[in-house]
């Protein structure tokens, strides 16, 4: 529903500094629920600090055009990436994913209440790799927030259909677990250089994501071994008390196996 840009944003005694400016698409900018979910976005972001997350500056206007002002990250995108990674740093890159999401699934807002933040969008597309090398989540577009965006959960599907997890693809309630199991989708991905989940549709990638009994990964790359696949099965597990029950415990195992 946005589009971004690379901006400068000018101050006092000729001070610039290089931005990152997201407007909303033409197409959805006389919408009013994109408008104000695109205004929730900013208010939310703005106080997730964190290293593994792209910083949020400013939420403005021009016209009847609003626009957020966001931290430039100077990188690639995963969306670019078209071969299989070395193990360490596939599992790197995404220890750094669940490091910024056990952040955002634990954040409260100003008066200590739990917003209970989901990314529902954990995806190549929204993830960051900055030349220093830094990893970043982007796109909390169609996250879940208590107060800052509007929800219809259960009747519409939100997330990329590959990447998505069995409670999105199944129109049920998620909480921080469903973004456990899109990360697990992008380390596979990364490992594997394919999506296993991917279909020629949107449908058929939902079905199977609902579906697809789990593969023994270790006959599907030889460089997996037998910690990194029960990593990868727990991770994807469909069954929710048997995947792990938060971001912090993927960390521990994604830095602990590296």
């Amino acid at each position: 529903m946005g589009v971004v840009y690379e901006a400068e944003q000018h101050g006092t005694r000729d001070f610039v500094k290089r931005v990152a400016i997201k407007v909303i698409r033409q197409s959805y900018a006389n919408q009013k629920t994109f408008i104000e979910n695109f205004i929730g976005e900013a208010k939310l972001v703005a106080d997730l600090i964190h290293t593994n997350i792209v910083q949020t500056y400013h939420l403005g206007s021009t016209g009847q055009i609003y626009f957020i002002a966001m931290e430039l990250i100077r990188g690639a995108n995963l969306a670019d990436k078209h071969r299989a990674l070395p193990l360490e740093l596939a599992v790197f890159i995404v220890s750094r994913i669940a490091r910024g999401l056990a952040y955002a699934h634990v954040k409260t807002d100003k008066d200590g209440k739990h917003l209970a933040i989901v990314h529902r969008d954990v995806s190549f597309k929204n993830i960051m790799i900055a030349f220093e090398g830094d990893v970043k989540l982007t796109d909390f577009g169609i996250a879940k927030a208590r107060g800052f965006l509007q929800d219809y959960e259960g009747e519409v599907v939100a997330g990329k259909a590959d990447f998505m997890s069995p409670e999105q693809a199944s129109f049920k309630i998620t909480d921080k677990r469903s973004d456990i199991f899109s990360a697990g989708v992008v380390l596979a991905y990364l490992v594997l250089s394919y999506n296993i989940f991917k279909g020629s549709t949107p449908e058929e990638s939902r079905e199977r994501i609902m579906t697809l009994p789990l593969p023994d990964f270790r006959k599907l790359d030889p460089r997996i071994d037998d910690r990194l696949n029960e990593i990868l099965h727990r991770a994807l597990a469909r069954d929710l008390d048997k995947r792990y029950p938060d971001a912090d415990e993927l960390l521990y195992e994604l830095e602990h196996y590296i």
